[in-house]
């Protein structure tokens, strides 16, 4: 059913004065009952569907336009946005993360494998060797997982190992 109002009703929907209606309704607005002036006064009746219809026909570009601008005006300001926060240090670029996360890594693993020779050189005679050969695996696995982002899986120990925590 389509609802039929008066100018007024009209005018509060699309947030215009009844000025502007009337202009429209003089411009073309299909109207379905046309108001009287003076004594025995009759509103003019206006189709809330045709008026949304003609409204749209008639400004659809100047919306499709306004709409456009309010999305450039909002990409406008979230780079400005992204911007200041740079300039605060409340974001990094992408490229700077990586970087340091990678010069990280790479002390990391500097350290890492200085370990294995130092428990090495901790331990006497053969024991040295598996000690050595021991920590180098596991420091590896360490490192692979500090390349990867994830927990590597962990290995079984080997039989040298096992018999050593008897």
């Amino acid at each position: 059913m389509d609802e039929v109002l008066d100018l007024d009703e009209i005018a509060r929907l699309f947030r215009v004065t009844p000025q502007a209606v009337h202009k429209w309704v003089a411009s073309g607005l299909p109207v379905k009952v046309r108001g009287t002036r003076g004594g025995a006064r009759r509103k003019t009746r206006i189709s809330l569907r045709q008026a949304a219809e003609w409204y749209f026909d008639r400004n659809f570009e100047r919306l499709e336009l306004d709409r456009q601008r309010t999305r450039l005006a909002e990409e406008q300001a979230d780079k400005l946005a992204d911007e200041k926060a740079l300039r605060r240090a409340e974001l990094i670029r992408i490229a700077d993360a990586e970087d340091w996360y990678h010069q990280h890594v790479g002390r990391a693993r500097a350290r890492l494998t200085c370990i294995a020779d130092a428990l090495g050189r901790c331990c006497a005679g053969e024991h040295a060797a598996l000690v050595t050969g021991h920590a180098r695996r596991l420091i590896g696995e360490a490192i692979a997982e500090l390349a990867a982002g994830r927990p590597a899986p962990r290995s079984a120990p080997t039989e040298a190992a096992e018999s050593e925590q008897s």
